[in-house]
């Protein structure tokens, strides 16, 4: 009952942005430029941005709070958290397709061969789809080992969406290099357990 309870409250706090970013659409329609001030567009899909990269961060951190610390909690929210962070990525991704290219994929094409910052986003999401998709029992249970090794890529979708967001910050890095460091805690933690399994395995073969 309390792991459930607490499932509730994680999931909830991961959907407050989303209450926000419609309360910010609702007086940028009411009074232009009171939500999101004079850029409009770039100011939502940032908003969305930063908090699918924030929650991917957070997901990626169950398992190495589980293992480092023991604490299991928040195991059973990861996969609404991940399914909550496809869901501001792709948002992401929409305003930017709506209200910066023009609903052109002829431009999103350009913008992606031509635009690294957009190639490497381009990339993140593309990477976060499939892993949305199987992120249910079922594929699991499909998948076997490789539904593991499929989402063992979210490391890949993180370091994309960190190298998108450095690229698109022109002041102010300290957030940046705090989500960097925080990326680098997991990927640490991340080579320290395969270094492990790999001296275990030396080990039973001699």
């Amino acid at each position: 009952m309390q792991r459930r309870a607490v499932k509730f409250a994680v999931l909830a706090l991961a959907g407050v942005p989303a209450l926000v970013f419609a309360y910010r659409v609702w007086l940028e329609l009411t009074l232009p430029g009171a939500g999101f001030g004079v850029d409009g567009a770039d100011a939502a899909t940032g908003f969305l941005g930063e908090w699918a990269l924030r929650l991917l961060l957070v997901t990626l951190s169950v398992s190495t709070l589980r293992r480092r610390l023991g604490v299991s909690t928040f195991a059973s929210s990861r996969r609404g958290l991940g399914l909550w962070t496809f869901a501001y990525a792709s948002g992401h991704f929409v305003i930017y397709l709506v209200a910066l290219a023009g609903l052109s994929f002829a431009q999103v094409l350009e913008d992606v061969v031509e635009r690294p910052y957009i190639t490497v986003g381009f990339l993140a999401l593309l990477i976060l789809l499939p892993l949305a998709v199987t992120s249910t029992r079922g594929w699991q249970r499909r998948l076997g080992r490789r539904w593991s090794n499929l989402h063992k890529a979210a490391y890949l979708a993180a370091a994309l969406a960190l190298l998108h967001l450095f690229w698109l910050t022109r002041d102010g890095f300290a957030e940046v290099l705090i989500y960097v460091a925080w990326f680098a805690v997991l990927m640490a933690d991340r080579f320290r357990q395969a270094a492990a399994r790999r001296s275990i395995r030396t080990s039973a073969r001699s």
